[in-house]
């Protein structure tokens, strides 16, 4: 029989109490000129290069990275390392850190990947110094990489280090008066709640984004298992962020709130969902909905859509509004989009650089004529989960378009507006691959040569559809495997008519999945048929696993900064979720080695057969409802 020890990764307390003794002799001063001798150098470089979640150093370990920390500042990667080796309880070593950063930062600065590792939940990084460090390693970063990461860096907020109040007055000595409204100064924010305000301050995209993560969820301060209130993120709220905090963007939280609040008085109204739509209906047509105007009290007054700050709203179609038959009822509202959508997301940013754009209606984009936008309002659901799915996929779209690499990937805007409730983005034109096998003869192909017919194209279908439903199969496939996507199903999976296919409905991800025997990700025999050229799906698939493997580290610092979020299937067992995460990137083997591993993957899921069973009890399913 097995026994399994769960202590032998601790430390052992009694060689602790003997090292706090022996402290000088260990670890006592060195001289900033030694050089590690070979078998050291290779000890050394093996701790370095160690995976990103291999942060729990031996005791031994740390006396090796602190005996050579003089001769380590040359080496970016070492800082993490470095920070973790460090005795945080003894003021001599404490008091020589700011000393090492700041060589660091002058022979060789971190990037942005490892300055996010260094703003996380581990207590050697919650020292203000190594705050203030990653902060300036930030600053090189352009408003687009701060919009990526803007999620993430929020939930750093965390782990600030708390600012301690003033203490109390001595017996017999009265206290100060407080501070008159208006006159006050704010309370000094932390390092990285300074350096958010600064750089929302110059971009209307990244204040936006800023404020209403902030709103999204609560952001108690954490160390370790010990919840502590929030200063850092009661400061943020409270401070003004340029444009952020001015009356048009209390204007744009009352509007929405308004419409979200008719659709949850239309969900409760007794009936069927026909009553229900009617209900909305007549709710919207209030002047003070209908039209932007009449709210703001202003005429021809417009509000930033939250989802897309860039996109100015003008007021809402009340008649085209519909509802979902759920138990959730969610709703579908067409907005009134103004009629220069370029020049209005121009005006937002101060910097007028429009990087901080970001998405399909940047700063840059052309101006259109007046159009509308359909958003779907759901509350009493957490779009947390789905939220940090979707920005992944944005992220990684992203680092796959740096190479030249445009999978057509689609990732449709999610904004979780609060714990239970949230905007997303209605992709018009999307139907299910369940439905478009059913309406088109089991043929994803007919479907594409509908709606994109060309007789000199490949059987019949313009070049530039197939393309792009190869292209987005072979990206969906990498990225719902990396992150582990589960319960997918055909009705989950959308294809539009210009060819792109993505992915719907993320309630279980990183490997959790309700079907048994499920496959590493979906990949029906219909959907390589579609594409009539495999080759190419398989080539391109092995292409976008090969290159973000290059970017495990970000994507798992990442999501290591998430973990204290709320996201029920990343708090549960962060240790183990970004275990997984982290093995699905192999970063045991060689580029040609993970081109054959994926490629065995992609056989896996081709030639399932548990879930064409399960494909045909979830039908059974759905039509009992």
């Amino acid at each position: 029989m097995v026994v399994t020890d769960w202590e032998t990764e601790e430390d052992n307390p009694v060689e602790g109490k003997y090292r706090k003794m022996a402290h000088d002799l260990l670890r006592g001063l060195v001289d900033p000129e030694l050089k590690p001798n070979r078998e050291e150098r290779e000890r050394l470089d093996a701790l370095i290069n160690s995976p990103a979640l291999g942060d729990h150093l031996k005791m031994e370990e740390k006396d090796l990275l602190w005996k050579f920390r003089h001769c380590l500042t040359d080496s970016e990667k070492a800082v993490t390392k470095f920070l973790l080796s460090v005795d945080w309880s003894v003021e001599q070593e404490v008091a020589q850190v700011d000393a090492l950063l700041a060589q660091w930062q002058q022979r060789a600065p971190i990037d942005v990947s490892d300055a996010l590792k260094l703003l996380g939940r581990e207590k050697a990084f919650q020292a203000e110094v190594v705050r203030r460090f990653a902060v300036e390693a930030l600053r090189s970063a352009s408003d687009e990489e701060l919009l990526a990461y803007m999620l993430q860096l929020v939930q750093a907020l965390r782990y600030e280090p708390a600012r301690v109040p003033p203490p109390p007055p001595p017996p017999g000595q009265l206290a100060p008066p407080p501070p008159q409204q208006g006159d006050a100064e704010p309370a000094p924010l932390t390092p990285l709640a300074a350096f958010l305000v600064e750089r929302a301050c110059g971009s209307f995209h990244l204040a936006s984004f800023l404020y209403w993560y902030l709103k999204g969820g609560p952001v108690p301060q954490v160390r370790g298992r010990e919840r502590y209130p929030a200063p850092a993120a009661e400061c943020m709220c409270t401070v003004p962020l340029g444009r952020l905090r001015s009356p048009p963007d209390h204007a744009q939280e009352g509007y929405i709130g308004r419409v979200a609040e008719a659709q949850r008085l239309a969900r409760d109204e007794k009936g069927r969902k026909e009553a229900k739509e009617s209900r909305l209906r007549q709710l919207l047509q209030e002047p003070q909905l209908a039209r932007v105007g009449a709210y703001l009290r202003r005429d021809g007054a417009a509000l930033p859509m939250p989802l897309d700050p860039g996109v100015q709203v003008t007021g809402l179609n009340p008649q085209s509004a519909f509802m979902f038959r759920s138990a959730l009822y969610p709703c579908v509202v067409e907005f009134i989009v103004g009629e220069d959508r370029g020049a209005a997301a121009a005006q937002l940013d101060r910097s007028g650089s429009g990087s901080s754009g970001g998405g399909r209606r940047g700063a840059h984009a052309p101006a259109a004529a007046a159009s509308a936008d359909k958003v779907l309002f759901k509350s009493g659901d957490d779009l947390r989960q789905d939220q940090l799915v979707i920005q992944m996929v944005s992220l990684m779209d992203g680092l796959l378009k740096r190479v030249n690499l445009d999978l057509k990937l689609r990732p449709y805007r999610i904004l979780a507006t609060g714990p239970k409730d949230g905007l997303v983005e209605f992709v018009a034109g999307s139907l299910p691959i369940s439905q478009v096998l059913a309406t088109f003869g089991n043929s994803i192909l007919d479907y594409l040569r509908h709606h994109n017919p060309d007789a000199a194209g490949p059987m019949g279908v313009a070049r530039d559809a197939v393309l792009t439903f190869v292209k987005s199969c072979a990206g969906y496939c990498v990225i719902t495997y990396i992150l582990g996507i589960g319960d997918r199903h055909l009705d989950n999976l959308m294809l539009l008519p210009e060819g792109n296919l993505f992915h719907i409905d993320f309630g279980y991800i990183f490997g959790r999945d309700p079907k048994p025997m499920a496959p590493p990700f979906r990949l029906t025999r219909e959907m390589a048929d579609g594409t009539r050229c495999c080759c190419c799906c398989r080539r391109r698939s092995c292409c976008a696993y090969t290159w973000l493997r290059k970017s495990a580290h970000l994507i798992l610092n990442l999501l290591n900064l998430m973990v204290d979020a709320g996201i029920e299937s990343l708090s549960t067992d962060p240790v183990a979720v970004l275990g997984r995460v982290a093995e699905r990137f192999r970063l045991d083997l060689s580029d040609e080695q993970a081109d054959h591993f994926f490629l065995s993957l992609i056989d896996e899921s081709l030639f399932a057969f548990a879930p064409r069973v399960m494909e045909v009890m979830h039908k059974i399913g759905v039509s009992r409802r």
